[in-house]
């Protein structure tokens, strides 16, 4: 049987969470990269010609630069996250996917307050700047974040104090009285 860190787990399982690794690895691929990088055309393709051009320039006004890296790196964390479930370090791979979720979500929110630059030619005679404050809705998705890093905090630790307590004896130092030196 293949052994993964401290994991055994059999050639099929191993296999199966592979292939879910992949999928899942995918699907934030494209959720958190394909759907949001500004360079994209996914989106443009189900608008109108009219509307497409109009509809690019927004999203660029609206999308950080960081959002699609860091789509990325989640996507490849999600990746190491389920190759790794149930290991010493599945902890370690939650901190960081919930830093970066932190992170991505951050930026999404553009620290709180988002702003929108309306194109001309996206409604109808109508251009400008929209400033939406959404600090409080910011860190209500960003708790979930917080919550998962902690839960990843919480493994670490655990996994950490029962490696220490399976550990074969460990010679504990024992205080010995000194010596009174022979008085001469």
């Amino acid at each position: 049987m293949p052994r993964i860190l401290d994991l055994e787990i059999s050639t099929p399982r191993l296999v199966g969470r592979i292939v879910l690794a992949f999928i899942l690895a995918g699907i934030d691929f494209f959720v958190f990269y394909v759907l949001i990088s500004p360079h994209s055309t996914f989106l443009e393709r189900f608008l109108p010609a009219s509307v497409a051009s109009s509809f690019s320039a927004a999203m660029s006004s609206f999308v950080s630069p960081t959002l699609p890296l860091i789509g990325i790196v989640i996507a490849v964390l999600i990746f190491f996250d389920q190759i790794f479930k149930g290991t010493r370090i599945a902890g370690a791979f939650l901190i960081m996917t919930g830093s970066l979720f932190a992170w991505y979500t951050y930026s999404f929110f553009q620290g709180g307050k988002m702003t929108f630059n309306i194109p001309s030619g996206l409604i109808k005679n109508v251009s400008g700047v929209l400033t939406v404050h959404a600090t409080l809705l910011m860190w209500l998705f960003i708790l979930p974040s917080v919550l998962t890093v902690l839960k990843g905090a919480l493994m670490l630790y655990s996994s950490n104090r029962r490696k220490t307590q399976e550990s074969p004896s460990n010679p504990k130092m024992t205080a010995t009285p000194l010596s009174q030196s022979p008085s001469a």
